[in-house]
């Protein structure tokens, strides 16, 4: 609390800037970045001097460079930055953009029924505005139903499909795993399997060449919640997932019909998580999920709900319907909204269903042909699980019963091998027992 001075006093007091602190230049003690790896790069911020700091935050490319220069005509306690790999930046109006672009339009978040996705316009030199771009899109659809996308004009790069890990430029959906899209033209089957979701990421990247760079989306809310699922393998999931969508009174058909296999093929159907309905009393009287054996009248394998995982589903041909419906009668609050996830797998031609496969998915489940029946003799399976670029796949066992005699173990095994080969070198067990 301020007093008042004493009589008779005389104070003198020196005042001496430190050197250089009026220098609005920077020259003398500063910190640069720039983006890439040298001091040729663009310059990203700075240079900066003084205790005032570096403004807000940076979105920066994959690799930057910082600089940090001192001189001997003064000293201080420096600097501190911290640093995350991030896709997105959270602007103050809530949008998330990503990265380089953010000031011409170059993603967001959308929420309109139907709309079209393209990168800024070219400026008069025929590059986008800024150079490369690496643009993120949130495209939202009204819960319950999931989003039609349409590339009516593309041309990302000079390579082929599949793109690989090495692409320059490419769309990505941001779906666990991801998929990649570059070159010049949309395979037929891209994007129908992936429209599964009312919430869908797009992440655009034009690497180095961002004014050779095309690309033109068209999206849409679909008219209904139903779906057909037309490659060899797939991941199945209410619209909302992780979170819960709301069923009506008109049943979902979830159609699996893989195009392309033969008509000896079968499919397996496996439940990862599993949330339909209740089972007072083993009624099912709230919302349940049928899984038919061909089309939606045929006949029913299983008729499940609960938050239990159901056992494995398996056909005898090619095509399998799911059907999600809300039982009307007795309904109690949130009876009707449903959670799940599922994957599915055709065998191998000739196999029968459950014996083997190739799957794709960032979780997932399989089990031995016909579980929890006893698997047949003479038979050998085998499956190729895939996950994402670059991640470690790990196995988890919920139920495991072969021969227990060392003898039987030469015959009735599971092997696991690195990779998608099974020469010795890359086995990593044999498994058998109890």
């Amino acid at each position: 609390m301020p007093v008042l001075f004493s009589h008779s006093f005389v104070c003198e007091k020196d005042v001496t800037p430190p050197v250089h602190a009026d220098d609005e230049s920077c020259k003398y003690d500063n910190l640069t970045i720039y983006e890439g790896n040298s001091t040729s790069s663009p310059v990203l911020g700075g240079p900066w001097c003084g205790t005032t700091g570096a403004p807000g935050n940076y979105s920066v490319a994959s690799s930057v460079l910082l600089m940090f220069r001192t001189d001997s005509s003064s000293a201080g306690k420096g600097f501190r930055l911290w640093y995350r790999i991030s896709l997105s930046l959270n602007l103050s109006d809530g949008v998330y953009l990503i990265c380089t672009g953010v000031n011409q339009g170059c993603g967001g978040t959308l929420r309109t029924e139907s709309g079209t996705l393209a990168p800024p316009s070219r400026d008069s030199s025929g590059s986008y505005p800024g150079g490369p771009l690496n643009c993120l899109w949130t495209l939202v659809s009204r819960s319950g139903y999931g989003l039609e996308l349409n590339v009516t004009a593309l041309s990302l790069g000079s390579g082929t499909l599949p793109c690989t890990a090495g692409s320059t430029d490419f769309l990505e959906y941001l779906q666990q795993p991801p998929v990649r899209l570059c070159g010049h033209s949309v395979p037929q089957e891209w994007l129908k399997p992936h429209a599964s979701a009312s919430r869908v990421q797009l992440l655009l990247d034009t690497g180095r060449r961002g004014g050779q760079a095309k690309l033109k989306l068209e999206y849409g809310a679909m008219q209904d919640a139903n779906l057909t699922y037309s490659q060899p393998s797939g991941v199945i999931h209410n619209v909302d997932y992780p979170g819960w969508t709301t069923i009506d009174d008109y049943p979902t058909v979830l159609t699996i019909a893989p195009v392309n296999t033969s008509s000896t093929s079968a499919l397996a159907l496996y439940f990862v998580r599993f949330n339909v309905g209740d089972t007072l009393n083993n009624s099912c009287q709230n919302a349940y999920m049928q899984v038919r054996d061909g089309g939606a009248t045929s006949r029913v394998l299983a008729h499940v709900c609960g938050d239990v995982n159901p056992s494995p589903v398996f056909s005898t041909g090619n095509r399998l319907s799911v059907i999600v419906k809300n039982a009307g009668a007795g309904r109690v609050i949130g009876a009707w909204s449903v959670r799940y996830i599922m994957v599915y797998i055709t065998s191998p031609e000739g196999a029968p269903a459950g014996c083997g496969g190739n799957v794709t998915a960032s979780e997932g489940a399989l089990s031995s042909p016909g579980f929890p029946a006893t698997f047949a003799q003479r038979r050998t399976c085998t499956w190729f699980v895939t996950g994402r670029a670059r991640a470690t796949l790990q196995l988890s066992f919920v139920a495991f019963a072969f021969n227990s005699s060392a003898a039987a173990c030469e015959a009735n095994y599971l092997e696991v091998y690195d990779g998608h080969r099974d020469s010795p070198d890359a086995k990593i067990t044999r498994l058998c027992g109890q």
